[in-house]
This record gives C-alpha cells, sequence and structure tokens, in this order.
C-alpha cells in the first residue's frame, strides 16, 4: 500500500468511518512498541514513513476526528523508547500517513482499535530516528561510508588540532624561534604560565575550531559528524535507536583510527622541525623535557591544577561541546533531515539549506575554539577522547616513552575518561531542558 493511495482512501471514507479512537493507556503504547520492534525492519509501513519524511509531505488529517499524526507521535512519546527520542515537526506528516495506512480496515468496522496498531509506534519510531541528525545511517549499506566519514572527519579535526599547537611550539629549527616556542610549549604542557602570547593562543585555538569547523562540513551529511567518543557515546544513551551498542562500538573504532591518522600525519610532516627542535634545546627524546616537543601532541595539566580540578574541566568542557552540539544538531530547530540516500539536507532546501548547514558547523567550530581558550590553559583543551589518545599512541611509537604513556603526569586515563563521562551528561541535560518542542 503506498503513502498516496492510502491518503486517497482515507479522505474518500465516510465521516462515520473515521470515529477517533480511544486514548490509548499506558500499558496499550508499551505492547504497540513491543510489538513494533518485531516489525519496524520489515513492515512496508516504515518504508512509506521513510519516503513521506523525505518529501516533507504526506496526507493530512481530513476533519479533526481521524488518528492523525500528533496521535502517533504522542502514542510513540508515551513508551519507554518513544521518552527517549526527538521527533522532528516534519516527521508528523510521515507519521500520519502511516497511522492511515495501519490496519485501515478497523475504520471500516465503525472505529480504530483501542491499542494503537503496532505499525503506528514502529513508524514514529522511525520518523523519530530518521529526523534526528546525529542518527546513525539506518541502511548498512551506508554504513561503510558513515564509517568513512567519521575516520576522515576526525582525522582532519585531531590535525587541525595538532598541527595549530605545533606550528606554534616548535616553529622553525631558528634559535629565535625556538625560544619564542619553548614558551608556549611550556605553557600548553603546563609547564608554565608565563611566556605565551595570547596570540599564539588564540590563534592554536582558531585553527582547531576551523579544523572541527570543516570536519562537520564534510563528515555530517554521511554519519552525523560524532567525531568524538563522547558525542557517539551521549547519543547511544540517551537515544540508544539512533545509535545501537554495535554501531557505537564501530563509530569509535573510526574514530581513534583517525585520530590515530591524523597525529601520525602531523608527525610525519613535522619530524625533521621536531628533530632540529629538540637538537637546538638538548633535549633527549623520551626524557620528561622532550614534554615540550610532545607538548600538542597530547594534552597535559597546569602545574597547580590538581587531579581533580582536570577531570573536572575536561568533564565540563565536554559537556558544553556536546550540549551545543545536541542543540545545533536538533533537526526540530531548523529542519535537518534524512535524504533517500541516507544522508542529511536541511529543511529549507536549496541555498538556504546550505546557509544553515554551514551555520551549524561554524556553531560548533566556534564552541570548540572558545573552550580551548577558556580551558585549555588548564588542562590542554582535550573534550575528546580520540584527541588525545591517537597522537598519544603516535608518540609512543616515536620514542617519547613514559611522556606518551603515563604522561608528564601520571594522569593520560583522565583525557579518556572524563570526556566520556561529561559527554553524556551534556545531551542528558539538552534533551531534559533545553531541547525544542516536538511541536
Amino acid at each position: 500500500m503506498t503513502v498516496q493511495s492510502t491518503a486517497d482512501e482515507v479522505q474518500s471514507a465516510p465521516a462515520t468511518d473515521r470515529t477517533a479512537p480511544p486514548t490509548p493507556t499506558a500499558v496499550d503504547t508499551k505492547a504497540a512498541a513491543t510489538d513494533a520492534a518485531a516489525i519496524d525492519a520489515t513492515t512496508a509501513d516504515t518504508a512509506a514513513i521513510n519516503g513521506a519524511a523525505n518529501d516533507s509531505k504526506g496526507p493530512t488529517d481530513v476533519d479533526g476526528s481521524a488518528w492523525d499524526a500528533n496521535d502517533a507521535v504522542t502514542a510513540y512519546e508515551a513508551t519507554p523508547r518513544g521518552k527517549r527520542q526527538l521527533v522532528h515537526p516534519t516527521a508528523v506528516a510521515a507519521a500520519a500517513a502511516v497511522a492511515a495506512a495501519a490496519d485501515d480496515h478497523d475504520a471500516e468496522a465503525g472505529g480504530w482499535p483501542a491499542d494503537p496498531p503496532p505499525t503506528v509506534a514502529a513508524a514514529a519510531r522511525a520518523a523519530a530516528v530518521a529526523a534526528d541528525a546525529l542518527a546513525a545511517p539506518t541502511d548498512r549499506g551506508l554504513l561503510g561510508g558513515a564509517l568513512l566519514s567519521e575516520a576522515v572527519g576526525t582525522a582532519i579535526m585531531v590535525a587541525a588540532t595538532v598541527g595549530g599547537v605545533v606550528a606554534a611550539t616548535v616553529g622553525t629549527s631558528t634559535a629565535a624561534a625556538a625560544s619564542s616556542a619553548t614558551a608556549h610549549a611550556a605553557t600548553r604542557a603546563g609547564a608554565t604560565a608565563g611566556g605565551a602570547s595570547a596570540a599564539e593562543m588564540a590563534v592554536a585555538s582558531a585553527v582547531a575550531g576551523v579544523g572541527l569547523f570543516v570536519s562537520v562540513l564534510i563528515a555530517g551529511p554521511r554519519s552525523g559528524a560524532h567525531l568524538n567518543p563522547a558525542v557517539s557515546l551521549a547519543v547511544a544513551i540517551n537515544r540508544p535507536a539512533c545509535l545501537p551498542l554495535p554501531l557505537l562500538v564501530a563509530y569509535v573504532v573510526a574514530q581513534m583510527l583517525g585520530a590515530f591518522v591524523g597525529g601520525a600525519t602531523i608527525y610525519s610532516l613535522w619530524h625533521g622541525p621536531l628533530n632540529a627542535y629538540e637538537a637546538a634545546h638538548g633535549i633527549r627524546r623520551g626524557t620528561a623535557a622532550s614534554a615540550a616537543s610532545a607538548a600538542g601532541f597530547v594534552c597535559v595539566a597546569a602545574p597547580r591544577v590538581t587531579l581533580a580540578m582536570a577531570v573536572a574541566a575536561e568533564m565540563a568542557g565536554t559537556a558544553a561541546l556536546v550540549a551545543v552540539t545536541a542543540a545545533v544538531m536538533d533537526g526540530r530547530r531548523g529542519g535537518v533531515s534524512r535524504t533517500r540516500s541516507g544522508g542529511r539536507r536541511s529543511g529549507g532546501g536549496g541555498s538556504d539549506g546550505a546557509a544553515a548547514v554551514v551555520a551549524r558547523a561554524a556553531a560548533i567550530g566556534a564552541t570548540y575554539a572558545a573552550l580551548e581558550v577558556s580551558l585549555g590553559p588548564l588542562t590542554g583543551g582535550c573534550f575528546n577522547s580520540a584527541r588525545d589518545l591517537g597522537p598519544r599512541v603516535v608518540l609512543a611509537m616515536a620514542n617519547w616513552g613514559q611522556v606518551a604513556f603515563p604522561g608528564a603526569t601520571s594522569a593520560w586515563w583522565v583525557y579518556l575518561a572524563a570526556p566520556l563521562v561529561g559527554g553524556p551528561l551534556g545531551m542528558a541535560a539538552y534533551d531534559a531542558l533545553l531541547r525544542a518542542p516536538t511541536l
């Protein structure tokens, strides 16, 4: 049954056949959700709702008394799973199409059943996932492209973040440049608070923000542009239908590989200047002094920053970054929806849609840059487990020894664990307190 034929049948049906159904109970909707899980992958109605969502249109309620899109969405949101999903306004019309198609013979019998048809719950769930810009592709054929996008996007982001600091730290191998770079490296590595200019810090932070901006533009249409294990874990915990556990693992692996490639790329390009920098300052790689040449590749807390302060700063920074990401990628604010190919587009379409995509990416990049400026001097500004761990492995392979693991302050785990705690908290706070209303 197609969406259009369903719409024609509903509109041509006698008014008496469109009796409003009783208000569903919690038990009814829970049962519907359970049934929906079994048919979600195969029902033709789920395919119909995806097609209608792509066009941002679908049959609407004829006389206000039939079981319409709002009823379908409300029934789904009353389920335990539905409470944890985000439903986009453009999905409402699509839900109406499936609501009309599901068990339409019951309308001929004089009214809808008390239990919402299972296909309605399945359709509403599919619409919620399709509308979430952070959701992984539902088509397995698109998963490879999504994982590649995550790896490439993370590599670009890490290369920009690490490269910006390494450039300011190492500069050239001349004595004058090295003298200036030493102070900057000490600041980023936590050795001293003086010497590095505000301009150097601002430039390195701006480069990091631009790197994330470009990465979001590249990866967003295919994968949702997580580019950060903290974002992926936040989606998996707070919106489980959008990123099931197997996909969470795949996303994180892709991000870690991308971070390693990004760090390795910067090391290979700056290998010569790094050697010259160390030779000019009598630094033997692997000793405590080589923390200066490793600055930028890994994050290190400043001397007077306690372990608790470092954990708190990384958690808070990651929570803020993930909350902003959830806000600007919230399709209900700007019309982000999945295209027929499984990617995402702005509901505005055309140049307005492109401008909205660029604005979202810019907002995420600017937030990252701002956090680098405000919290970077405390901890080095990680906010992303992959950003630290990937380059840290590169350092270990390049003979930095204990500077890589366990790190200059023996607290490398802070940059792995703290973001993974802060990210889910940030998204949970946004979903509970700040998310846009459904309608």
